[in-house]
């Protein structure tokens, strides 16, 4: 099924408000499992929860299919998983507002990495990318702090975030959505799951049980349903505007700490949210120009 512009960029919108709210659970999980431990299962029950459509399409598409699908999934699997890993390291190394503020830094590579690959970026959208940082700036850095090893780690992240958004434009043509999806949990899944090894992690059943409501979320929701939505979406949309839609997590991060974790936004991250919100909303309007970066 082929998608408009308007009505992917509106489902792609589901993506940044599951991973949003997945911090949430993450912050429960954390305290009780690793963070390698941690996304290596969420990322297999993302892979078990989609491999069934993935059988499916590999027994209709034949061996051709089946070495495009390992090529994208392994490529944005690649990509997704250097992106959580340097962040979870980085976040340990730095403040949680601060790594929020970097990480959002994507929203200006995406662009930027758009431009040398060639395409036209409409002018708009650099005004909407200063609204976007300077919402993010409000939103998730409290206080005059120094820069720190950790943070140097998350700025790494946010290329690696930008270039899964990249990756996943450039190569998901003519391939199903849930199938590259389930390849790419897969991918991250095994690499995950080798750093909890080489790292010493130790899962036992009582850590499955306490952690067992923010796993089933991030693999089933989180991974299993809200990447989907990305992949499958993304490629109806430009790189630039989706990369603005998906830039919402921060924002919506903040509003399920207030429900979920009875955290207290202060009118500063109120009005970064509002800024955040409001750079999303303009950057998907072409203000009269009817050529979009493609």
């Amino acid at each position: 099924m082929k998608l408009s512009e308007r009505n992917a960029s509106v489902i792609l919108f589901f993506a940044p408000l599951l991973w949003g709210i997945a911090f949430s659970f993450q912050s429960l999980a954390s305290d009780i499992i690793s963070p390698f431990s941690f996304n290596g299962i969420r990322m297999f029950i993302g892979f078990a929860v989609l491999s069934p459509f993935l059988i499916v399409s590999l027994k209709k598409k034949g061996k051709v299919y089946f070495k495009k699908v390992v090529r994208v999934g392994l490529i944005c699997g690649l990509f997704l998983t250097v992106a959580t890993a340097f962040q979870h390291i980085g976040i340990g190394l730095t403040s949680a507002g601060k790594a929020g503020f970097i990480t959002s830094l994507y929203v200006l590579f995406v662009p930027i990495l758009s431009v040398i690959r060639g395409k036209k970026i409409p002018v708009f959208i650099w005004p909407c990318i200063a609204v976007a940082l300077f919402g993010a700036y409000f939103l998730c850095i409290n206080g005059a702090e120094g820069i720190e090893k950790g943070d140097y780690l998350v700025f790494i992240s946010s290329f690696f975030y930008a270039m899964h958004i990249i990756a996943v434009d450039a190569s998901s043509d003519g391939v199903s959505g849930f199938d590259s999806s389930a390849v790419q949990f897969l991918t991250a899944a095994l690499i995950n799951g080798v750093l909890a090894l080489i790292t010493g992690e130790k899962v036992t059943g009582a850590v499955l049980r306490d952690a067992l409501i923010p796993i089933l979320y991030s693999g089933v929701v989180s991974s299993g349903l809200a990447y989907t939505i990305q992949i499958t979406c993304q490629r109806y949309v430009s790189p630039v505007k989706a990369t603005f839609i998906l830039s919402l997590e921060s924002a919506i991060a903040a509003i399920g700490g207030v429900v979920i974790l009875g955290e207290r936004m202060n009118a500063k991250q109120l009005f970064g949210c509002v800024l955040v919100f409001t750079a999303v909303l303009l950057s998907q309007m072409n203000f009269g120009n009817k050529k979009t970066e493609k």
